[in-house]
């Protein structure tokens, strides 16, 4: 069976993905509402304008590789259960030990930082985390199968 490392390998489907991802990071941050949503949008804001502005695209391409490593054991239980339904669909109905799989990446990374703006602005969110990934889950899902299938 091929797995999302194999898939995702390809130089254009990474960097299409890769796109895509920040373009689904930008909406889910535009999307919040209520009290946590100023602090998200302030925070994802200063840390936009770092690296003239690259920062996020950066961050997602040096962690792509990581994301799928740890996506990849859903992906193939998907696959090994038929592929239906879609694989939003999968990922949202296990979208908590999605998170938590996606989180174990950037709270890697936060370990490997030697910035000490992106490792407070980062550990200032991580408490609601999962309260922020969470309702991503499908959108990603859905976005990886549209590059990936």
């Amino acid at each position: 069976m091929e797995t999302l490392t194999d898939i995702s390998g390809h130089p254009e489907r990474r960097g299409r993905a890769i796109d895509s991802c920040c373009a689904l990071l930008d909406a889910e941050v535009n999307s919040k509402t209520g009290a946590i949503a100023f602090g998200v949008k302030k925070a994802y804001g200063a840390v936009s304008k770092l690296e003239s502005g690259n920062l996020i695209r950066n961050v997602f391409d040096k962690l792509f590789d990581e994301f799928i490593e740890e996506l990849d054991p859903f992906y193939q239980n998907w696959v090994a259960a038929g592929g239906t339904p879609g694989f939003g669909d999968y990922l949202e109905e296990r979208d908590e030990q999605v998170a938590e799989a996606l989180l174990r990446v950037t709270d890697r990374e936060r370990d490997r930082v030697d910035s000490r703006v992106l490792v407070l602005t980062y550990n200032s969110l991580r408490g609601v985390a999962m309260k922020l990934v969470r309702p991503s889950i499908r959108p990603l899902g859905d976005m990886m199968q549209n590059h990936f299938s």
